[in-house]
């Protein structure tokens, strides 16, 4: 096998390595993004939902505890 073949080859597998990487890479990227997006996604609706039972005439105590927010939370809201 001459010099150039084998430099080549490890060329190739070195840009193999850094493909396979890089495609690892991306995809744990993507995951990590749905997995951000759905804990927004559910926590802008649990603020919701407090913002509508406090709208409802329910008692601040309820909402608490139906939501699991604290009242502090609830307070920055301006649920008060």
């Amino acid at each position: 096998m001459t010099t150039y073949t084998k430099n080549l080859l490890k060329y190739n597998d070195v840009r193999n390595e850094y493909e396979c990487a890089r495609e690892d890479g991306h995809e744990a990227g993507l995951q990590e993004g749905r997995e951000r997006g759905i804990q927004e996604g559910m926590q802008h609706g649990i603020l919701y939902t407090a913002k509508r039972m406090k709208e409802n005439g329910m008692d601040l105590e309820l909402i608490v505890t139906a939501t699991g927010l604290s009242p502090e939370q609830l307070r920055n809201m301006g649920l008060k």
